[in-house]
């Protein structure tokens, strides 16, 4: 009996120090937002994606036309943003600060890998939490089902795979992340639910991580560019990890890629030489690249291996 009420004891705690430590990784990339929406102010959450400031949240937090957006940070601090774009089939849209140093983004993991029965973890400003108490609300639970929902339901359009989990999710929680049991993002808390309940529900963060660079690209694609500067190279594709490969997701009509015969289903081996890890490092590779760089790849279609130079071009031009 006392060896049992050790492991026990031991087991509690061995829980407790993952829950604090998913906090504590977790925890300065979660925000609460707030945002005047054209039918009136809106609150929720929402997860930092990158040092320099790109944030996202839900649809129903930060729709189209929103102004006067709040993004509330631990401190409490609180940073102005502006409404880079929005995805509605996906209830997602991005934001956009400016701060003064460096930001804590959030790690995503694989939604992939995601199981029935996986531990998961609610993060983000339930009631106010952060903005009114400087503190996010962390709950916990499993993944209790995956499923796909195949129409739209009350306020929310989301048509697609979700995952169910049983850790609290109140009002206030649309936009914040669904973490795993390594404090890693795996989806995007939605108001989605089924016909027959209300439950927290996510969006796979696989399905929505495509959706975020097209919106990161078309922003850096508006900006004004300086006189004399050379413009961020386009090459017109985004690319997803799928069987341990680098496979082409789609292709922009009439983009640099579409024109040197890029498509949907084409694995990538390697960019400039280098063989690919998997799919963020491809971004990560050519994100610095400007408009006349060429770019090397190595393409494989249906076993066939293929050198490829294409010359970056400027998106929007044909």
């Amino acid at each position: 009996m006392n060896v049992l009420v050790i492991a026990v004891s031991l087991f509690l705690q061995a829980s407790e120090e993952t829950h604090r430590a998913v906090a504590d990784k977790a925890g300065p990339a979660v925000v609460g937002i707030r945002a005047m929406a054209p039918l009136g102010e809106r609150s929720g959450s929402g997860a930092i994606l990158t040092k320099d400031g790109y944030v996202v949240t839900s649809y129903a937090v930060c729709p189209k036309g929103s102004e006067n957006i709040r993004v509330y940070l631990r401190g409490p601090r609180i940073l102005i943003a502006k409404l880079v774009g929005t995805a509605e089939e996906l209830e997602m849209s991005l934001l956009k600060v400016e701060p003064k140093s460096d930001l804590t983004p959030v790690e995503f993991g694989d939604s992939t890998a995601v199981k029935a029965g996986d531990v998961s973890y609610s993060l983000g400003n339930a009631s106010n939490s952060i903005i009114n108490n400087d503190s996010a609300s962390l709950g916990v639970g499993i993944i209790s089902a995956l499923y796909t929902l195949r129409e739209a339901n009350g306020l929310s359009i989301y048509v697609g795979k979700v995952f169910e989990t049983t850790a609290a999710v109140n009002f206030g929680m649309e936009g914040s992340p669904l973490l795993d049991a390594k404090g890693r993002m795996i989806g995007l808390v939605t108001l989605n639910y089924s016909p027959s309940r209300f439950l927290g529900n996510a969006i796979p963060s696989n399905e929505i991580r495509t959706a975020i660079d097209k919106l990161r690209k078309a922003a850096v694609a508006e900006a004004p560019i300086p006189e004399g500067e050379a413009r961020p190279g386009y090459l017109g594709l985004t690319v997803v990890d799928r069987n341990g490969k680098v496979v082409i997701e789609s292709v922009d009509r009439h983009s640099p890629a579409d024109r040197h015969g890029l498509a949907k289903g084409l694995i990538v081996l390697s960019l400039g030489g280098r063989a690919l890890k998997d799919a963020e490092e491809f971004r990560n590779l050519q994100k610095d690249l400007k408009e006349g760089d060429l770019l090397f790849l190595k393409i494989e279609d249906e076993g066939q291996v293929q050198d490829l130079k294409i010359p970056l071009g400027r998106k929007g031009d044909k």
